[in-house]
C-alpha cells in the first residue's frame, strides 16, 4: 500500500490578541499598607488550517497507472475564532509586625469565562440524546459551566533575623488559576472511555497511576456503556501535583564609592523533588495509566535540582 499527499493540516496559522486593563489603589494606615486592584483580560484567538489531501494506492502498479484506492481531504479547511474573558479582584495587606519582620496577606478572586466560538462551531456530546449538540442550539449556551469560586490566598513574609539590614529571609505561598485558552476546548467531540469500575488507587505510582482495568473503549467487545462516546466525565482523572522550592544566597561587597560586587548562589528545586508528567490516556496502549516522563525536560525549572553561581558588578 502506498500513501501520497502532503502533510495533514498544512498550511496553517493563528493570530492571538490580548487586551488587558488593570488598576491598583494603595492606602497607608499605621503599620498596614493596603492595596486593592482589578484586572480585565480579553483574549482573541483566530486559527486556520488547510489540507492538501491524501491518496492511497494498493500497489506500485496502481500508482503508476493513476488508480487511487481512496482520497481523503477536509473541504474548505478548518477556521475558528475563539474568545474568552478573564476578570479578577484582589486585596493585599503588607503588615509591618516589627521593625525586622513584615507579613503579607492577601486574597484574589478570578472569574474565567468559558471559551466560545464566534460562529458557534463548538459541539458537545449529549449522552441522553446519543448525539452531538451544537452550542447555541437546544438550550446549550456554553461548552461547560463557568465556575465562580476561584479564590486564591496569598501569604508571605520578609524577615531580617539580625536586624542589621544585611540579611533577609523571604517566603511566600499563593494559589493561582490560569485563564482557559484554545486547548481547553480542543477535542470536544473526540471519543472518551467508558468507566466500568473504580479507577482510584490507594497508593498510585508512575508505573500505575490508576487502575486501567476500570476503563474500556466504547464499542469494544464486552465494554458496557455508550457505544460511541464514553461516559467518562471531564477532568475526572487528576495527574500528579507540582512541588518546587528554590533557595538563594546573595552577598554584596562594596569595592569603591560607586562600585559594588554581588556574589549569588542560587539553588532551584532545592529538595530535588521529582515532578512527574501526565499519565498515558489512550485506552489499550502500552502507556495507558503510566507516567513515562517528567513534567519538564531536563534543565528546565522544576525538572531537577540545579545550582548556579554568578558574580555581578553594580555601578
Amino acid at each position: 500500500m502506498l500513501n501520497s499527499g502532503g502533510p495533514a493540516g498544512f498550511p496553517q496559522g493563528r493570530g492571538d490578541t490580548v487586551v488587558v486593563f488593570s488598576d491598583t489603589v494603595s492606602y497607608q494606615r499605621g503599620k498596614h499598607a493596603l492595596r486593592f486592584g482589578t484586572e480585565l483580560r480579553r483574549f482573541h484567538n483566530n486559527n486556520f488550517s488547510e489540507n492538501v489531501g491524501n491518496m492511497v494506492f494498493n500497489s506500485w502498479n496502481d500508482f503508476a497507472l493513476g488508480y487511487a484506492n481512496t482520497f481523503t481531504t477536509t473541504l474548505g479547511g478548518v477556521v475558528s475564532g475563539i474568545r474568552t474573558t478573564g476578570f479578577g479582584l484582589f486585596v493585599q495587606d503588607n503588615y509591618r509586625f516589627a521593625s525586622n519582620l513584615t507579613f503579607e496577606l492577601g486574597l484574589r478572586w478570578d472569574l474565567n469565562t468559558t471559551p466560545s466560538e464566534v460562529n458557534n462551531k463548538f459541539s458537545v456530546f449529549d449522552p441522553a440524546k446519543g448525539a452531538l449538540v451544537r452550542v447555541g442550539t437546544e438550550g446549550l449556551d456554553e461548552v461547560y459551566e463557568t465556575r465562580y469560586r476561584y479564590f486564591g490566598p496569598r501569604v508571605g513574609f520578609a524577615w531580617d533575623p539580625f536586624g542589621d539590614g544585611k540579611t533577609s529571609l523571604r517566603g511566600g505561598y499563593g494559589l493561582f488559576f490560569d485563564q482557559p485558552v484554545t486547548n481547553t476546548v480542543t477535542g470536544l467531540a473526540t471519543r472518551r472511555a467508558n468507566v466500568i469500575g473504580n479507577w482510584k488507587l490507594s497508593r498510585p505510582d508512575p508505573d500505575r497511576w490508576f487502575d486501567t482495568a476500570a476503563f474500556c473503549s466504547p464499542g469494544a467487545a464486552g465494554c458496557t456503556g455508550p457505544a460511541v462516546f464514553g461516559n467518562l466525565g471531564r477532568n475526572v482523572v487528576i495527574g500528579p501535583g507540582f512541588n518546587n522550592f528554590d533557595f538563594s544566597i546573595l552577598k554584596v561587597t562594596k569595592l569603591r564609592e560607586n562600585l559594588r560586587m554581588q556574589f549569588r548562589t542560587e539553588i532551584f528545586d532545592l529538595f530535588n523533588h521529582p515532578n512527574f508528567g501526565q499519565p498515558g490516556r489512550i485506552v489499550g496502549t502500552s502507556s495507558f495509566g503510566k507516567i513515562l516522563n517528567t513534567r519538564f525536560s531536563p534543565g528546565d525549572s522544576g525538572s531537577a535540582r540545579q545550582i548556579q553561581f554568578a558574580v555581578k558588578f553594580l555601578f
